[in-house]
């Protein structure tokens, strides 16, 4: 065989055998102790990320470039860079029993879809580039901070203390009731904000968006409890609270 040929063989037959690991994939999976670890850490591409109630705390892919590990008491969940472009959708599942409540849960993704059901935390960060984020049943105690650059964000029926939303060009739709103290900044795009009763104080700062308050731009019986700061610089932001 001609040797000049042989390298280019090789090259090929290495990415047959990786297209066909990928598409057939190997699960992993990762399972941790309920009592002691409750550390969540994310960092995934383009992967498909659900977090539901389980009955232990535990989690799987099927997706062989997807790397599930405990680090320092925390579960370690990575995206390896892969040069072969993969057309299938690709999973990682997250079980969380319903009596757990997360001590910090930290999910950065570049695109992809996360999808979360029934998590409580103490802390939450989210910070997504392009991929949308929904949400239902999500409880945070302490502090919660979301950052999307142009994806979309879906809130349903949560409970939120202190939360920090920043849209720089995309959207958010929040159905939920918010305490402490919040900010809200949009730079480009829309924000609805559709609030569980009506104890809410607002501040609020445009340059050229608007901001409406129950339909109207002045803001009115502003005496809640619950601060809720908002910037918005090029965007619509619309808030309706349960009066």
């Amino acid at each position: 065989m001609n040797k000049n040929l042989m390298i280019p063989i090789t090259v090929i037959v290495i990415i047959i055998i990786s297209v066909i690991i990928s598409i057939f994939g190997s699960e992993n999976m990762y399972k941790l102790d309920n009592k002691y670890e409750k550390y969540l850490d994310v960092e995934l591409d383009s992967v498909t990320l659900i977090i539901k109630n389980g009955s232990e705390f535990k989690a799987e892919s099927d997706y062989e470039n997807v790397i599930i590990k405990k680090e320092n008491n925390k579960l370690l969940i990575r995206e390896k860079k892969s040069l072969i472009m993969n057309k299938m959708r690709k999973f990682v599942y997250v079980y969380i029993p319903e009596d757990i409540i997360l001590d910090y849960a930290s999910i950065q993704m570049n695109g992809g879809l996360v999808k979360i059901e029934n998590l409580n935390a103490n802390k939450l960060e989210i910070e997504t580039e392009s991929g949308s984020v929904k949400i239902d049943n999500l409880i945070v105690n302490n502090d919660c901070e979301i950052e999307s650059a142009r994806g979309k964000i879906d809130i349903e029926k949560s409970i939120i203390n202190n939360l920090e939303l920043d849209i720089i060009n995309g959207s958010a739709n929040i159905n939920s009731l918010l305490t402490g103290k919040n900010e809200i900044d949009l730079t480009s795009g829309i924000i609805n904000l559709n609030l569980i009763g009506d104890d809410y104080k607002f501040n609020t700062d445009e340059v050229s968006g608007t901001i409406k308050i129950n339909n109207e731009r002045e803001i009115v019986n502003n005496n809640g409890n619950t601060i809720i700061e908002i910037e918005n610089v090029s965007g619509s932001v619309n808030v309706l609270t349960n009066r």
